[in-house]
């Protein structure tokens, strides 16, 4: 199963965000656009399923620009995910978009809705600040690793 480039934009752009919160209270789309490399056009589209979901707070005007409605803590990846796809169901009959032949006597049913339980239990226990804090422990690590040791001083001895 493959979520769809939205999802990880609108995710990009969320992190963004939360990482840029101490800074001005809005944060420019043409900021974001490009700083992740993300079309205008498709920032655009995301920020308007966000806002519908009550993920983003607007403001208008020359110093306007976008922020998180919640605290990143209150922001779950479950809700992130179903903003942005509309569903964690991986068929169209656990949803009710799709209505089948084989519905309330599948044999695969089980499996299709103990996957989307599964999806859905994990999403629901990470915030976007448990993402983000992730992300910047792991980045402080790599860069602590990149920096290499100070050549150590090599003692001559006569003899």
């Amino acid at each position: 199963m493959k979520f769809s480039t939205r999802t990880r934009y609108g995710l990009r752009f969320l992190v963004f965000l939360a990482m840029h919160r101490n800074g001005p209270d809005f944060i420019q789309l043409k900021q974001v656009a490009e700083e992740e490399s993300i079309s205008m056009k498709y920032l655009e589209q995301i920020v308007r399923l966000l806002k519908r979901s009550g993920l983003l707070a607007v403001s208008r005007g020359a110093y306007g620009g976008y922020a998180l409605a919640r605290a990143p803590e209150d922001i779950t990846m479950r809700e992130v995910f179903i903003s942005l796809e509309g569903s964690l169901s991986p068929v169209g009959c656990l949803d009710g978009k799709l209505t089948c032949a084989k519905f309330g006597h599948c044999e695969t049913f089980e499996v299709w809705h103990g996957l989307e339980n599964a999806m859905s239990d994990y999403l629901v226990k990470i915030s976007l600040k448990s993402l983000v804090d992730e992300y910047l422990e792991k980045n402080k690590k790599k860069t602590v690793a990149a920096i290499p040791p100070a050549p150590m001083e090599r003692s001559v001895i006569n003899v």
